[in-house]
Parts: structure tokens; sequence; C-alpha cells
């Protein structure tokens, strides 16, 4: 790792040594260091949730909470690989809104050390939550920059945790967060959801389906209102670039011109309710207090539940793009699961998930299979896999040349209570042999060995031509994927370097974890030829940061790698918003 030596002379912290590999990984645009207030000030108070306390109090709440608006909503885009956009846009932002003393030691900070963050989603929803409980009455206007530009400063080194607590602090940390800030676009994750909640189960067992039913049953209103009041809240401000922009179209009014339009639906009162907070229901929520202790491992759960809020001016204002989009998508499935779990405490939940794992299915074979017809690979979905039953199949098989991809899809996940608590053992027993998660994790290699000995067998897989196993789980719903994480299931399961087939030792590379939104990635690109047993081989063999984490971080890594749009997933997001129209009564936009 970096370490650094104060320099009196330039009053900064300067980097004595450096690691080649946190270079490569801070280099390559996928792993950043955040600015704290030490690394501008090492002499300063040391920060406290005491010192964070005392700076909130001397600002406007209100004032907070646009600041946090303002600043997730222009920080909101996807560089890629490109570090230097990325840190033009964060010293961008600073010299705005940091008095120039404060922006200049910033500027030295990132040239000096290689630290090119000033802005996280994290940090600023420890800050809304500072305003809410301590920040104080008055004009948003009326502020302070520089108590201002310390209050957001000060958050990382709080966040900070790294300091000699062992190994199970960081893998805490990590679970805790990786459900946050996925940063997934918009056409991904309302078109996937849309498709999977709406479309395919009206499709598969009529309109209304099961899920339809259920969802209106408990929440008083339709899935379809729910998404029609919540689409158009967000189409005004996912794109908008600069902070004079924002203010240019009353950012603060955009969502209430957007509600003004649904008066006349019937319950879309309901709906906003549960989409919009107050500063008073974020204070008297139970799980938004600050701790001392471990800010780092602050609940943010109420953010996700309403990530909008409406300030006492009556101004409403998302406080994270990322989680509002997640509550139109993801949410969905926590509704309903908490509607299937009232429903039938026994079995409601199996059903459900036996029913969206039967959909999520279906869902990435007809995606796969189109994209390898078109690139000229071999798909193989489980109908077309012959064997004795109760014996294991792949959910699919992607034969490109002489490596085979053995796919297991799951809508598996991280309990809630293990993803909030960030909790450790929980995760660890997951990943155990009997866990959901280390079932799944083992399912490709036994269905390859299957598929290899003979037990199991298709007309279009000569095993004799196989050269190489890549075992694929293939999620819904993401996990965390870090170098940590890595070794944590390195040590629940490894998969035997090789498997027998007539005589012949067939290697097996360790197995990975694709989220439904890398699949969307990869379509295009297999389409076109690409292998993704290449990938995934590239991967493997880079530094750990990457090969530990995401295959969209190796992918971003590559040098000139560009993101090949997704028609089919451009066209599930138009769905949804002709779907939007009919409810409004007005002709698609």
């Amino acid at each position: 790792m970096t370490t650094f030596r104060y320099n009196p002379d330039r009053g900064l912290l300067v980097p004595t040594a450096d690691d080649p590999g946190v270079a490569l990984t801070q280099a390559s645009g996928y792993m950043h260091a955040a600015i704290g207030w030490k690394d501008l000030y090492p002499d300063a108070e040391p920060t406290t949730l005491d010192v964070l306390t005392r700076l909130a109090a001397q600002l406007s709440a209100e004032g907070i909470l646009y600041l946090v608006s303002i600043l997730q909503l222009v920080m909101r885009r996807h560089y890629g690989g490109d570090r230097a956009a990325y840190l033009h846009d964060q010293l961008d932002v600073a010299k705005e809104l940091f008095p120039p003393n404060i922006f200049e030691r910033v500027r030295l900070i990132s040239e000096t050390t290689g630290s090119d963050t000033v802005i996280t989603q994290t940090q600023l929803l420890i800050a809304a939550l500072l305003a809410v409980h301590f920040g104080k009455a008055g004009d948003r206007t009326q502020w302070d920059k520089a108590a201002g530009a310390e209050l957001l400063l000060r958050i990382p080194d709080a966040l900070d945790i790294t300091g000699g607590q062992g190994d199970d602090s960081l893998l805490k940390l990590l679970i805790r967060r990786y459900g946050e800030n996925r940063n997934e676009e918009e056409r991904y994750l309302l078109g996937r959801y849309f498709d999977l909640f709406v479309q395919r189960p009206r499709a598969k067992w009529g309109n209304p389906s099961p899920f339809d039913r259920l969802f209106e049953r408990h929440k008083g209103y339709s899935i379809e209102e729910f998404l029609t009041c919540g689409y158009p809240l967000v189409r005004e401000l996912l794109d908008v670039p600069t902070v004079a922009a924002l203010l240019q179209i009353e950012f603060d009014h955009a969502i209430g011109r957007a509600a003004r339009q649904l008066g006349h639906l019937p319950h879309a009162e309901l709906v906003q309710a549960d989409l919009v907070a107050t500063p008073d229901w974020l204070r008297a929520h139970p799980r938004t207090r600050l701790s001392a202790s471990s800010l780092a491992l602050t609940n943010l759960e109420a953010f996700g539940e309403k990530p909008i809020v409406r300030v006492p001016s009556g101004g409403i204002l998302p406080l994270s793009m990322p989680l509002f989009l997640q509550r139109l998508s993801i949410g969905l499935y926590w509704d309903l699961f908490e509607a299937a779990r009232e429903d039938d405490a026994e079995h409601g939940v199996d059903d459900l998930n036996a029913k969206v794992g039967e959909l999520f299915q279906e869902y990435c074979t007809a995606a796969l299979a189109a994209a390898a017809t078109a690139g000229g690979a071999t798909f193989i979905p489980e109908s077309e896999v012959r064997g004795p039953q109760g014996r294991s199949k792949p959910d699919a098989l992607l034969l490109e040349d002489r490596s085979l991809i053995v796919i297991e899809m799951t809508v598996s996940t991280l309990p809630m209570a293990v993803q909030v608590k960030g909790n450790v053992e929980g995760f660890r027993q997951l990943l155990a042999p009997d866990g959901p998660i280390g079932r799944k994790l083992r399912q490709p290699v036994t269905a390859a060995t299957n598929l290899l000995d003979g037990t199991t067998h298709t007309p279009r897989l000569d095993p004799s031509q196989v050269d190489a196993i890549f075992p694929v789980v293939l999620f819904l719903h993401p996990l965390p994927q870090h170098a940590m994480v890595a070794r944590e299931i390195a040590a629940a399961y490894t998969p035997p370097a090789a498997l027998s087939a007539a005589g012949r030792s067939i290697p097996v590379h360790a197995v990975q974890f694709l989220s439904a939104e890398e699949l969307e990635i990869l379509e295009p690109m297999i389409a076109q030829g690409t292998h993704l047993a290449d990938l995934i081989t590239g991967k493997l063999a880079s530094d750990p940061f990457l090969a530990g984490g995401p295959l969209k971080n190796y992918l971003f890594a590559q040098p000139g790698w560009h993101e090949i749009d997704n028609q089919r997933m451009r066209t599930l997001l138009n769905d949804l918003g002709r779907a939007c129209a009919r409810i409004l009564g007005k002709p698609p936009t």
C-alpha cells in the first residue's frame, strides 16, 4: 500500500513508496481513493461523531439536504476506466463547492498521492442523516461554505475502518455496502424488472398475474400504478450534467411537476407516500441513528425505502438516484417478498422464489440463446439435456470452440438481515456446503461431471471435444465481489483442478459470478463474436483486485473498451414507458 510522510514545506502528506498493484488499480479507473480532511490538514482535530455533529449544527438542515441532492445528481455518471474524466469532474465539483484554500489543497493531494475522490454516495447519505438529526432550522441560502466543505471532507475520515481492526471488519463493510450503490443504468434495472415482474408473468400465467394480485392485495394499488408514479419522477433528472443546469430546470420542483400530472390516478397519493419521506419520518425511523463507534456501518436502509425527501420549504429532493432506481426495480421483489411472507409465513416466500427463479431462467435463456446464435457459439438450454431424474443438469451450456461454460442461474441472494447488519458469520453460513449459495457454487461442476461421465447427455455436445470447463453462477441479485470475498469463496469451495472424460484430464477454472446486469452488458459482445471464456481467462490472470471483483470491473479496466448498446434492454424500457403512458392516458414519448 502507499505510505506517506508529512511535508511541512507543502503542508501536505506526500507519498514515499507506491505498491505497483495499487497504482495499477487506481490507474485503471475502477478503484478510487477518497480525499479526507486528515489528508488536507494532518494536524487538525481528529474526526469523531461529536465533531461531525458540531459541524452539522452550524449548517441549515435544508441546505445540507439540497447539497446532497445536487451532488448525487451531478456525480451520477459512468466513467468506465477513464480515470482522468472521473478526476476532472470530482475537481470541478470541489472547485464550485469549496472555498479556494480548501480546493487548492484537494487539487494538490490529487496530484501528489493518486487520491481522486471527493464525493461518494455513502458519504452524501451520511451527510443527509447528520442534517436530519443535527442540522439547524433556517433558510438554505444561509450557507457557510467552509463549514460545509469540512463536514463533507471529514466524513471519509470516519469511514476508514482499516486501521488494524482485522479482515472481518472490512468484510463486514463489504457485505453491508454492496447493495447500496450498484450504479446500474436505467435501461438495465427498470427494463429487466418490468419484464420479470409484469410482462413475463402475465404472458405465462395470465393478466392479472399471481404477482399482480399479491402486490395489489398488500399495497392497495397495482404494480403499474407504482411504476407509473415513480418512472416520470426520475426521467427529468437522470442525465442533468451540471449544477447550473439543475438550477435552471428548478430541479427541486421537477418531482412536484411530474406528480401533478398524476393527480387523476386514484392511488397516486398512496404511491407517493411510499416513495417520499419527510425529515420527521427519517428522524423517527428506527434505523437511522448514527453510531460513534462505527460510522462506516451506518444503516442507510431508510433511503432505500423512501429515496425522496420533501423539505419544509416545499422542495422535493431525490437523495439517491441509484437507490430510487432500485426502489422501482429490485424494490418490486422486496415488496412481493414481504407480501408473500405475510400471506403464508411457511411457504409463501418459497413459492414466490420458485416462480421468480423460473422466470429468470427463461429470461436469461432467451437472451443468451439469441446472442450465442448471432456470434457463432453453441447455446444449449437445460431442456435439451437428458438424463435420469434427480441427477444435476446445467441450467444452460455455452460452447465456444472447445471451451464449455456451464451455467447455473439463481435468484438466491443475501437475506436482508445479513446485508443490513454486515453479518460475516451469516455470510459464511450462506457459502457453506449446505447453504443456499454454497449449493449454487457447486452445482455447475456437478453438472459438468455428469455430462463428461455420461450420466447426462445432449446430442449437441461431444465431451471429447471439450478442452476446458468454466463454471458460472448467474445471479439476479448480485453478490458482493472483491478480492477479500474471493478468498472467502475459495475457502468455502474450490472446484477440482480438472475433471476426467474418456481418459482425458480437462482443466476446470475457478467458479465465476455474473450478475444479470453483466449478462446484459455481455449480450451484444457475445453476439459480435467475443468469447466469454476468453474474458474469464483474462480476468483470472489479472491483478487480484480485478480477478476477485465483478467481470464488469475487468471490462472497464481494459484500454479502449467501450460498452456496446443493448437494444433488447432499450426495447424493454420502451415497453415500460408505453405501459406508463397508457395509464396516464397520454401518447408514449
